[in-house]
């Protein structure tokens, strides 16, 4: 026996499968099982990579609409860890209201329910995973990405402070402003430590990036393995500055 004011949703749970280099959508029917007219909005839990067809709907009783839910195309950044879902806030509404986002705003008293959306990880070969090896800085492995431990993202902050440091005017001898053999041998310093940075850099990236693809192949997933090139790095002594 019907309600007098009720929304159904077909889908159970919205899935999204790698790769993720593209726009990818999914799809279900909403309907007003109720008997009564009702308002709806749409909520989701990032703006930032959702979209949908319609953020306000206008349901007559027994009606049904379609709810189209994209996810954008997602950067090196987002966190495959995180749990997503989305929202339907929803109310009776009067018979002459037309709009659908005027109708939302005159509802007094709503109900609500939320749907699980699950995004998984990437499979090996996948081009988000490809990105993930190609990249040669160690911004991408902070304390908030999912192939990168606080402990660990807290040691090389650590240790690129002290770095900073080291090469800081202050910390210098005094005579290193004033004597040109003083001023070389601390250019010649500077780019030796930029040298074991870049080379800290490019293994900290290596070791993060089969931290991934040991985890992508033991969660059984199907994928083509790829092994990682290493990265080779040049220093141009010209262009160093102390």
């Amino acid at each position: 026996m019907a309600t007098s004011v009720h929304l159904s949703c077909e889908a159970t749970k919205f899935a999204f499968r790698s790769p993720y280099n593209k726009a990818q959508t999914v799809s279900t029917f909403l309907t007003n099982d109720g008997m009564k007219r009702i308002g709806l909005k749409i909520r989701t839990t990032d703006n930032n990579i959702f979209r949908v067809n319609k953020v306000y709907f206008l349901l007559e009783p027994g009606a049904k609409e379609e709810l189209q839910l994209r996810l954008l195309p997602l950067g090196l950044q987002f966190n495959f860890l995180c749990r997503n879902h989305i929202t339907f806030l929803y109310g009776q509404v009067d018979d002459s209201i037309k709009n659908p986002k005027q109708a939302w705003k005159s509802i007094k008293d709503t109900d609500q329910f939320s749907v699980r959306v699950t995004i998984e990880k990437p499979h090996k070969g996948d081009p988000v995973a490809q990105e993930l090896r190609a990249v040669g800085a160690k911004k991408h492995f902070d304390a908030s990405s999912p192939v990168c431990s606080r402990k660990e993202a807290a040691e090389v902050a650590t240790t690129g402070e002290g770095r900073k440091e080291e090469l800081a005017p202050g910390k210098l001898g005094a005579t290193s402003a004033f004597s040109p053999a003083a001023a070389g041998s601390t250019q010649a310093a500077s780019s030796l430590l930029m040298a074991q940075d870049i080379a800290r850099s490019n293994e900290d990236m290596q070791l993060k990036t089969a931290e991934l693809v040991e985890e992508v192949a033991e969660s059984g997933q199907a994928g083509v393995a790829k092994t990682v090139p290493p990265l080779s790095t040049t220093i141009d002594s010209a262009k160093v500055t102390p």
